[in-house]
């Protein structure tokens, strides 16, 4: 996984080294493991809004209500990332894992490059083992 958000890193920087500003998206689906962290925060309303957008070019973004409230903490080799995380597996993560313990995600990844050159790599947890 820390490679995909490599070279989205890489995609996004060839866009923008170009004449223009281009906009694109990308939806998909993975599982990898990660080390929970044990803290989380409330979702910021620049992730919530980009998460949506991307969602709306695949489907209804109106599914996504309620499921957007806060973000965990996880290590990705050795490297720190909030994960948005659906509310409804919050408590059976902090019944079932420990900070520091490996954890196998299952994660909506939603790309976003914006026209004005921002770019967004969200990775949605909607399930964990």
């Amino acid at each position: 996984m820390s490679e995909i958000l490599r070279l989205e890193r890489l995609y996004a920087d060839s866009i923008e080294a170009g004449d223009g500003s281009q906009f694109y998206a990308r939806l998909d689906k993975y599982r990898f493991s990660v080390v929970y962290m044990g803290d989380y925060r409330s979702l910021r309303d620049e992730v919530i809004s980009s998460i949506k957008s991307v969602f709306s070019l695949y489907g209804d973004a109106g599914q996504l209500d309620g499921l957007l409230e806060d973000e965990v903490l996880v290590l990705l080799n050795g490297e720190r990332h909030w994960f948005p995380i659906q509310p409804q597996l919050v408590n059976d993560l902090k019944k079932e894992y420990q900070p520091g313990e490996e954890v196998l995600v299952y994660c909506l990844f939603l790309n976003q490059h914006t026209s004005d050159k921002k770019l967004y790599n969200h990775l949605l947890i909607s399930e964990f083992r």
